[in-house]
């Protein structure tokens, strides 16, 4: 079915669902919708309207995204650090009380959509890879000292050398699967420290000499762990395993509050999610998951 540009796009709880879930499968393969990818909108595009029968062009697609993203920013922002709550799905919103709510709207007017219609802990898992600030990808971010960002697509990112002499940790930022190197700002502070220190040319070299040869140690030293310890760089994929780990605990799937605390704290805290997984028996995983519950509630 053609939709003319002109048309409002109508957007069903299940459109919604399929939406996030198809821009989750092009984040995994490196397609970011957000990075404005023609190919990655495309696909999108195109699954979208063979599973869900509307056909959307890339501009109400990045419209919905960026909505999608303010909900998701004042669900987090409503719910994150909440105690004593959990989720309804009679309701589907939180199971709060009036006062509880009052209070809330009190602080932020727009929370009051949320009363009537919140964010379901599955769609807010699929969210969470779409907007947060660390995509569990399986890359290795940024480390001060080591130079180096290593996605679970490339062997290694390389710094350009240009851009590392001259440079400091301070000056270089890396962020899951992308390179972002303040080139402008590094120069300029290369620039004011000779002019304070006024180095000469024999100094210069043996620092620049020196700067390389540690650079290329730690791309030595980044190949061989990619080659030796791929579960170091590698890690699972957190949304997918700990939904499925987490349905399958009835003990966990029947406490709504403590259902909702698990995933909120599973995309916040890497080695949260790793000693969860570990746990080698549902009954120690529920015990742990209560523990910091109750660590998490004393506070």
């Amino acid at each position: 079915m053609a939709s003319s540009s002109k048309e409002k796009a109508v957007w069903s709880s299940e459109d919604v669902e399929t939406f996030c879930r198809l821009c989750v499968e092009e984040i995994e393969k490196g397609n970011r919708p957000s990075n404005n990818k023609r190919d990655g909108w495309t696909v999108i595009i195109n699954k979208f309207e063979e599973q869900r029968h509307k056909k959307y062009d890339k501009n109400k697609m990045k419209s919905k995204w960026d909505n999608l993203k303010d909900d998701w920013r004042r669900w987090r922002s409503l719910t994150l650090k909440e105690t004593g709550v959990g989720w309804d799905p009679m309701k589907n919103t939180i199971d709060a009380t009036e006062k509880w709510w009052e209070k809330k709207i009190q602080e932020n007017p727009k929370f009051r959509a949320f009363k009537t219609k919140g964010i379901k802990p599955s769609l807010q898992a699929l969210m969470d890879k779409m907007f947060g600030d660390t995509v569990a990808t399986g890359s290795v971010t940024w480390t001060p000292g080591r130079g180096l960002c290593v996605d679970k697509d490339d062997v290694a990112t390389q710094l350009d050398i240009e851009d590392c002499v001259g440079s400091t940790d301070d000056n270089i930022e890396c962020s899951v699967g992308e390179k972002t190197v303040d080139q402008a700002q590094s120069k300029k502070r290369a620039s004011q420290s000779s002019v304070r220190h006024a180095p000469n040319k024999k100094q210069k070299k043996l620092s620049t000499s020196a700067e390389l040869s540690s650079q290329m140690e730690r791309n030595v030293l980044a190949f061989e762990t990619r080659s030796n310890a791929p579960t170091v760089v590698r890690e699972f994929d957190p949304y997918k395993e700990i939904m499925d780990a987490l349905d399958g605990i009835p003990e966990i799937m029947q406490d709504g509050e403590l259902y909702l605390f698990s995933l909120e704290h599973f995309a916040e805290k890497k080695d949260f999610r790793q000693i969860f997984m570990n746990l080698r028996d549902n009954e120690k995983k529920v015990q742990w998951i209560k523990r910091q519950f109750e660590k998490h509630t004393s506070k």
